[in-house]
């Protein structure tokens, strides 16, 4: 059972788009507004956290940035391994390439769609 205990939420944030179907997806900064976030939709892309709630465009955003979160598998992911995005928001195993972020440790292992527990941790690209 994948379990959580977010150390640092991000205050004041809104959602750019219909994310009520992503709660626990990976989230970047929106570019549309200050404080807005909206899914990751890149391979690796840089994080701002994992979306704790399930908002509609221009509701409040909860943002995990920090500690142990759930999140959404994309594959398979064993425990201890390093984590990015996928282009869909969910997270998959770490594999080196240009400019792939580091998002966090997988504290437990998983199967695609599994939502499972991540240790937050950016550790930046090609870490």
């Amino acid at each position: 059972m994948a379990t959580e205990a977010p150390a640092l939420m991000l205050p004041g944030c809104t959602s750019v788009s219909d994310n009520s179907s992503k709660q626990f997806y990976a989230v970047a900064v929106g570019t549309a507004n200050d404080f807005t976030v909206d899914v990751v939709a890149g391979v690796g892309a840089v994080t701002i956290g994992i979306l704790q709630n399930n908002p509609k465009a221009g509701a409040a955003a909860e943002v995990a940035t920090a500690g142990l979160s759930k999140a959404v598998s994309h594959g398979t992911i064993t425990a201890g391994d390093l984590l990015m995005t996928y282009s869909d928001g969910t997270l998959e195993t770490y594999s080196a390439g240009s400019n792939h972020y580091i998002v966090g440790t997988a504290m437990q292992s998983a199967v695609i769609g599994d939502t499972f527990s991540v240790h937050l941790g950016s550790k930046g690209p090609n870490a």
